[in-house]
């Protein structure tokens, strides 16, 4: 919001519904998650040729910045845990997975 005031844009808030995700196990959520990933980076690359095509190099530079690296960081993590949780799929391994996320700092 402060970059698009920064340009003069206009910020308008809408509601967002509610996700209607129901997940039977970790796998199925990650899986989901990682596919969300997925969606927002390819909207933000979109957004990143669209800004280039219009030789606008600033806000290149800043989805660059701010949300490319991000992207790719959160992918990779997120792909990183659904390999565990196929390597572990048993019921004890699935536990030792869970304790191990604890405390982590997920998206």
């Amino acid at each position: 919001m402060e970059y698009l005031n920064k340009r003069g844009g206009t910020i308008c808030l809408e509601a967002l519904p509610a996700p209607e995700f129901e997940f039977t196990t970790a796998k199925a959520a990650l899986i989901e998650a990682l596919d969300m990933e997925k969606t927002v980076n390819e909207s933000l690359l979109s957004l990143h040729a669209l800004a280039n095509k219009h030789n606008d190099a600033h806000l290149s530079d800043f989805i660059e910045t701010h949300f490319l690296v991000e992207q790719v960081d959160a992918q990779k993590e997120l792909a990183d845990y659904i390999t565990q949780i196929e390597r572990c799929e048993k019921e004890l391994g699935l536990h030792i997975f869970d304790n191990d996320l604890k405390g982590k700092d997920l998206h």
